[in-house]
């Protein structure tokens, strides 16, 4: 019997973890994986699925793929009625028998985890054997009715369960994000995730994981991002974090966690570690108390705002935040205070995401007691509550798409720590900047590098409060350290030129070479001047950088464009005119 089992990623960089994890368990079956995102040809992706001439065609859902996995499973079916379509994943989970009634050629739903329940329905059908009835957490045919088998329980010794890339080649890999679990469940009851409704945490145990991710290191794997929901609940992911520290490589790791249960030596190893290696996401959501306590998010907000200064202060470790707006009691001025006190914490990445109601959720359960309207089609997104109206929710989006744009790119960085000030709070600026942007080019229209910088540099031409001129050199400074540019628009294009025969003399006098880039010792000025750009300040830009603050002060600066910092920031260096 040849089984396939289909992923739908949302993007071509993912992989799935799921559809590996249940290769693996069973390894007696003969199984091929094929793997797509839900940018592809739906018609593309029917036709490799026919001619795998599966007899069994399992496909992993989600919110982001399943009307795409539906379409295809349903067209399969009328192709192939033979075949047999299998569903599982968080989004089949917990209405199986309604998503079977509706779709009529789906022949079975595995809900929850699915290593055990596939292997046991593979051998029964590899098997003939009719009798599925004791197969847990299995939803199936019967005649003409729809039988669901009762609920299993979780797989508590996990390291029976094989490596996941086991037999996989990490080439295959290059420039895609694996993805990796040390435990399943969390502690944390939060009413809107599906992770509140599983009792408990299981884990690898130590021994198992440090084999897992040697796998990683030794291969060169670029990025590995761990699902486990609050990787430091455990007893063991201090071990395992000084243990990648020591074992360092090329390899980068990122980590779902919860800020405030950090103590202080568990600080102390992150901000030793090497810059670079791990990246933290940590959930704030919200600032508003009654938010938090609404949805049973447990966290002391004071120590989990120490702790991430201090992880930011040192900056060894990327540092993501995330907040959700369309919380419960979260109106538009509480959700102008949780990005204000989000924001000034300048974390590497500020996320602003929007309620989802997932199935299964306790906060679906109980939306109407909150005034919640949410779509009632994946990925069921929060429409209105009795806090916060759509119109709301819409200019909170605009903010989301500018944050992510000027913020989170890294290219404005100069700009932003100049003009953000001078509207009195980082929500009130983003969103008078979205409103701006909105009205001039619709934010459903994508527009380029050079039209990013000219949409902030007419904003600030608009603002009596600021001083044009220093933004637009703050702005050619920002433009600049993108990389080399033999172009650079007219509208932030210095005023004055630097004489190139000075450049020239410049880069060829050798105690400037030892000050300035030591590392081109022994290259010709020929040579270095390539890599060489140089611009003419009106302003002390390299001050005004790392303190903000106005200087009229001019400056000449030189951008090395063939090296870079820790940050990976081309470096540069000032010199007095």
């Amino acid at each position: 019997m040849k089984i396939l089992l289909v992923a739908l990623n949302s993007k071509y960089i993912h992989t799935n973890l799921a559809v590996r994890y249940i290769k693996t368990y069973c390894d007696n079956c003969d199984i091929d994986i094929k793997e797509y995102t839900i940018n592809d040809s739906i018609g593309r992706i029917i036709n490799e699925i026919y001619l795998s001439y599966a007899d069994v065609i399992g496909f992993s859902c989600y919110i982001w793929n399943i009307e795409t996995v539906l379409k295809i499973a349903g067209s399969i079916k009328k192709i192939t009625p033979g075949v047999k379509i299998l569903l599982g994943g968080p989004e089949v989970s917990y209405d199986s028998k309604m998503i079977m009634k509706d779709n009529p050629f789906i022949d079975y739903i595995l809900s929850g985890e699915g290593e055990e329940g596939c292997r046991s329905l593979f051998s029964c059908l590899e098997h003939n054997i009719p009798d599925i009835g004791n197969i847990n957490s299995l939803t199936y045919r019967k005649g003409d009715g729809i039988v669901e088998n009762k609920k299993g329980t979780l797989i508590k010794d996990l390291d029976k369960i094989p490596f996941p890339y086991r037999g996989e080649n990490a080439c295959d890999f290059k420039n895609k994000i694996m993805y990796y679990e040390t435990s399943r469940g969390c502690p944390f009851k939060c009413s809107y995730c599906l992770s509140s409704t599983i009792e408990g945490v299981c884990f690898f145990s130590l021994a198992r994981t440090k084999r897992d991710l040697m796998w990683f290191i030794d291969n060169d794997v670029k990025l590995v991002k761990f699902v486990d929901r609050t990787f430091n609940c455990g007893k063991n992911y201090f071990d395992l974090l000084k243990f990648l520290i020591e074992n360092k490589k090329n390899t980068r790791f990122h980590f779902e966690i919860s800020g405030w249960i950090l103590d202080d030596e568990v600080i102390k190893l992150i901000n030793s570690a090497p810059y670079g290696l791990f990246q933290f996401e940590i959930g704030i959501q919200s600032t508003n108390q009654d938010t938090l306590d609404t949805v049973y998010r447990k966290a002391d907000t004071g120590i989990l705002f120490k702790n991430i200064k201090r992880l930011i202060q040192k900056g060894n470790a990327h540092i993501h935040l995330d907040l959700i707006a369309g919380l419960p009691k979260e109106n538009i001025s509480s959700f102008r205070m949780s990005f204000n006190d989000a924001f000034n914490l300048k974390p590497d990445m500020l996320q602003l995401g929007f309620l989802k109601l997932l199935k299964g959720s306790a906060l679906r359960e109980n939306a109407r007691e909150y005034g919640i309207v949410y779509e009632s089609y994946p990925p069921y997104e929060v429409l209105k509550t009795d806090a916060i109206s759509f119109k709301e929710l819409i200019c909170l989006k605009n903010i989301a798409d500018m944050v992510d744009a000027y913020y989170n790119s890294g290219r404005f960085d100069t700009i932003l720590s100049y003009i953000v000030g001078a509207f009195g709070t980082p929500f009130d600026f983003f969103s008078k900047f979205a409103e701006y942007r909105s009205k001039k080019i619709s934010m459903n229209i994508k527009i380029g590098n050079v039209q990013q910088y000219e949409l902030i540099y007419d904003f600030c031409r608009g603002n009596g409060d600021i001083n044009i001129n220093l933004a637009k050199e703050c702005l050619a400074f920002d433009y600049l350290m993108q990389g080399r540019n033999t172009y650079m628009p007219d509208f932030i294009r210095p005023d004055v030129s630097v004489d190139k025969q000075y450049i020239w003399n410049f880069l060829s006098d050798r105690h400037n070479i030892e000050k300035y880039l030591p590392y081109y010792a022994g290259t010709s000025t020929k040579e270095i001047i390539k890599s060489i750009c140089v611009k003419y300040f009106k302003y002390n830009i390299f001050k005004f950088v790392r303190h903000p603050a106005f200087n009229a002060e001019d400056c000449i600066v030189f951008f090395d464009y063939g090296h870079k910092d820790r940050y990976g920031r081309v470096k540069y260096f000032p010199v007095q005119k």
